[in-house]
């Protein structure tokens, strides 16, 4: 089973451009590399086009740790 993600830090960092970060005008931050040593996955799920009702359900059942960022922009 994998590893529980951690938990989030106490005050939120202001992303600034840097190494990895590209900052543009009121756009959110685009970040490219996260510096890390530990073996890790970045997966990114676009249920955009197909609302996939199951994939909650299914990612809990799998024990797999995600973040879910929703948009209203889009």
């Amino acid at each position: 089973m994998p590893p529980a993600a951690p938990a989030p830090p106490a005050d939120r960092p202001e992303l600034t451009a840097q190494p990895g970060v590209t900052v543009r005008g009121s756009l959110p931050p685009l970040v490219q590399r996260v510096p890390t040593t530990d073996q890790v996955v970045f997966l990114t799920v676009d249920d955009g086009a197909v609302n996939d009702r199951d994939f909650s359900r299914m990612t809990r059942e799998l024990g797999v740790p995600f973040s879910a960022f929703v948009s209203d922009y889009l």
